[in-house]
């Protein structure tokens, strides 16, 4: 009896998994595709790379991948999700007809280091500075507050898209005055345009006419070995920080092109202590460039996220006592009460004659604290 039920326990565990399994490839195949685009370059992605794009060529017709928000919707009902605060849907915030990374892969223009850009806006030595603990926003605010209409753009990849930019959009409070257009998408970054092309699709995106001020966070998916000339360029290296560099400096040439200020946040501590060494350099590479530009402000999140000894925490105390999650299980996206704690100075500094934010009664604003990393 006992050998018995031992099997149909097995045998039910494995037909469980290989559901799951199922389940995961019909609906996250898109999904699949970004994922091995992302792998770092090596036998692994050469293998991952054309088996996924084959199951997604051949499953999206289908259109299974549709059903997967109502999936999710379902699972919230049950209480899958562990968010205590539910922020109503917003409109779609990521374009469908966009070209697929193996089209942009054909028509990315490859970008070339210019060394006399370099040298004039960012340190090639082999250790960067710190990020200082304190960057203040010095963006030309009476000029932005002296337009009758702010139109506000929401750029960059999940860490933006995830979080920061509905709790933003929800809880800004000079109703009328702002417009936000969107210009996030996830498992995106700058170290790949043959994956995803932000010179390219920016534009189209962030629509007409440009946005006064733009926010952005992006980066989160940057820490990782590129190709350049058929030569693999190590993350971390002179090379790499030249090459990535210039990217920066191109990207921001194209968001502050119509007289856009730019607020870029900057990644926020990581639960991982490897990958936030990683992420601390594109913070120091990112901040080195982004500080030269007029109008322009690189701005820290991690006080906002941090404990008193300055290391990541996962869950903070409410204005009230109460205890909430500030970051997603994954240990690197925000949860929307560790989006509010920077949704709310942004928009303090924004509008400070305006009456306070609205945030909910549990709101995790709070004080920044020292930051020792």
């Amino acid at each position: 009896m006992q050998e018995s039920k031992h099997y149909s326990n097995t045998r039910h565990l494995t037909i469980t998994m290989l559901s799951a399994l199922l389940g995961l490839v019909l609906l996250e195949s898109r999904g699949l595709v970004v994922w091995a685009d992302r792998l770092e370059t090596g036998t692994l992605q050469h293998i991952a790379q054309p088996v996924t794009q084959w199951m997604d060529q051949r499953l999206r017709p289908l259109r299974i991948g549709e059903m997967r928000p109502a999936v999710l919707h379902q699972l919230e009902v049950i209480g899958w999700s562990e968010s205590s605060t539910q922020l109503p849907p917003l409109a779609p915030t990521e374009r469908t007809d966009l070209p697929t990374p193996a089209t942009l892969s054909s028509i990315a223009t490859p970008i070339t280091p210019a060394a006399p850009v370099i040298a004039a806006l960012m340190p090639v030595a082999d250790t960067l500075a710190a990020v200082p603990t304190q960057t203040p926003l010095h963006a030309n605010l009476s000029e932005l507050n002296a337009r009758p209409t702010l139109r506000i753009g929401l750029v960059g990849d999940s860490m933006m898209a995830v979080g920061l930019s509905a709790v933003l959009q929800q809880h800004w409070t000079i109703k009328g005055r702002v417009q936000f257009s969107r210009a996030y998408k996830s498992g995106t970054g700058l170290a790949r345009p043959d994956t995803y092309n932000w010179q390219q699709q920016y534009p189209i995106l962030i629509g007409s006419p440009p946005p006064d001020l733009v926010i952005v966070s992006i980066g989160a998916n940057d820490a990782q070995n590129f190709v350049q000339a058929d030569q693999v360029i190590k993350f971390g290296s002179t090379e790499w920080r030249k090459q990535y560099g210039q990217r920066v400096i191109d990207f921001m040439g194209e968001l502050t092109q119509h007289g856009t200020q730019v607020i870029w946040v900057g990644l926020p501590p990581m639960k991982k202590a490897g990958f936030d060494q990683k992420i601390d350099q594109i913070n120091r590479l990112t901040y080195a460039i982004v500080q030269q530009y007029p109008n322009s402000s690189w701005w820290n999140p991690a006080p906002y996220l941090i404990n008193a000894q300055g290391e990541f925490i996962e869950f903070g105390e409410t204005q009230t006592g109460k205890t909430v999650r500030l970051r997603a299980l994954d240990g690197i996206h925000l949860s929307n009460e560790g989006a509010d704690r920077l949704a709310t100075p942004l928009m303090q500094w924004l509008s400070p004659s305006a009456a306070a934010p609205a945030s909910p009664a549990n709101s995790t604003a709070a004080t920044p604290l020292p930051l020792n990393r």
